[in-house]
């Protein structure tokens, strides 16, 4: 699939966006937990072998505990529900949040929060014993650098933050003359290279969700009741998800998506996953129907002549 990356044919439709959702970051940090590197065993290590320093590391865990590794745990599961459910904007770590499941996200993070909250206190709850146990275990490691409670409290950090999209047409900088003006292409030039760049990504994303579609297709039960090339119901259900988001993911307003958007709520979303086990004939239509919009997928980006 080639996406195009004409930017200066695409309707960047950047107030639609504006209406159509907002951006979210999500901060989480351990400050004082994790390993970290200790100069000098890696010195001595490296001279020992005779190997350049910069090729050598000795780590030392000075925090394991059950408790840290749940809240760590809750983190990974945020980020990778952020991941799932968003759509990047832009090449950081922000995202673009719609309108329609605003609630949904920040429910979910605040739940999580407090789910590693409840981790952390019953972490920094055991100082005093995480300590004695690095000083009975760390044997000549020992530097004298193992953080105070109050430092390690203040070292964890967890936060969402929600902020608005940049509207290009009204860019206030301070500036005047050619340095605003300026100023002001460089900042609609900017946003709309994240919102090519995020379509893209719903493309790729709609190209997934679709090859997992035509592969229900190769599903086939022989004379002896054996299956092949089984599928699972979430399949469908990851297609009304998306299919369900995409009109507020397409902020460039770009035709194609949207087809492929209405196409997908009228020939696969209203599937049974279990009609389509039970029908050659539904597999093969819906298998069809998602490999015909994957087809289409490359003209995302792009405008008729």
């Amino acid at each position: 699939m080639e996406i195009s990356n004409t930017t200066s044919k695409i309707t960047t439709g950047f107030k639609t966006a504006r209406d159509k959702g907002q951006l979210i970051e999500l901060t989480i940090k351990f400050g004082e937990a994790g390993k970290r590197r200790d100069k000098r065993a890696t010195q001595k290590v490296a001279e020992e072998y005779g190997a350049n320093e910069k090729r050598v590391m000795v780590q030392k865990d000075m925090l394991q505990s059950p408790n840290l590794k749940a809240a760590q745990q809750v983190a990974l599961r945020l980020r990778n529900k952020m991941k799932h459910r968003l759509m990047p904007y832009g090449h950081g770590g922000t995202m673009y949040l719609p309108n329609s499941i605003e609630f949904e996200v920040k429910q979910g993070l605040d739940e999580g929060f407090s789910e590693m909250d409840e981790f952390m206190n019953k972490h920094f709850g055991q100082w005093s014993l995480l300590r004695q146990r690095w000083l009975d275990e760390c044997g000549g490691l020992d530097d004298g650098t193992f953080p105070s409670e109050e430092r390690a409290r203040q070292k964890y950090y967890r936060s969402w933050t929600v902020f608005q999209i940049p509207d290009v047409d009204n860019v206030w900088s301070g500036m005047t003359g050619k340095d605003a003006e300026r100023f002001a292409q460089e900042v609609k030039r900017s946003e709309q290279e994240r919102s090519v760049h995020m379509v893209k990504e719903v493309a790729s994303k709609v190209e997934r969700v679709l090859s997992g579609i035509v592969a229900v297709g190769d599903y086939t039960v022989d004379t002896t009741g054996k299956k092949q090339n089984v599928f699972k119901d979430s399949r469908i259900q990851h297609a009304r998800d998306l299919a369900g988001l995409l009109d507020e993911y397409n902020i460039t307003n770009d035709p194609t998506l949207e087809d492929i958007r209405v196409r997908m709520l009228s020939e696969i979303c209203p599937v049974d996953a279990g009609v389509l086990r039970e029908s050659e004939g539904e597999r093969k239509r819906v298998a069809a129907s998602a490999s015909d919009m994957l087809g289409r997928l490359g003209m995302i980006g792009r405008t008729s002549d």
